[in-house]
């Protein structure tokens, strides 16, 4: 499991099979497609010589607020049940939408949070398969 910052809240998050047919339930989008959306659209930044607004953008573009609340919805663990939804877009709102010039992460705007939770995801993912195939051997 892997946790997230979101407006100065520490949140862990999971990708898991509940997760998948409740973002798909209430947007009708595969939680897969919509973080290798958010991936892809910030490989391509690392790539490219824009600045940082350009790639807030295009994130924006990828993914909006209300699905992005959703998201962040779906995957939030918390022992016994789930974080409100208003608890999540008023965070979402607090942060903004363009990086602070803070030095911590805890501030952030809602889609670099998102962005490294579709990184961390795939980070997951990659270390189960690993053990796996450690068992496997």
């Amino acid at each position: 499991m892997s946790s997230i910052k979101l407006c100065y809240k520490t949140y862990d998050v999971k990708m898991s099979l509940s997760a998948i047919k409740q973002f798909n339930s209430a947007t009708g989008l595969d939680i897969y497609a919509s973080l290798l959306d958010l991936i892809v659209v910030m490989t391509d930044w690392q790539k490219s010589n824009t600045g940082v607004h350009d790639l807030c953008r295009n994130l924006y573009k990828s993914c909006d607020f209300i699905t992005a609340s959703k998201l962040f919805h779906a995957m939030i663990v918390k022992e016994g049940s789930r974080i409100d939804m208003e608890e999540i877009q008023d965070a979402m709102f607090r942060v903004g939408i363009l990086p602070t010039e803070i030095d911590n992460d805890m501030g952030e705007p809602w889609c670099m949070v998102l962005v490294e939770m579709a990184f961390a995801v795939v980070k997951d993912f990659e270390d189960m398969s690993k053990g796996k195939k450690k068992e496997d051997i």
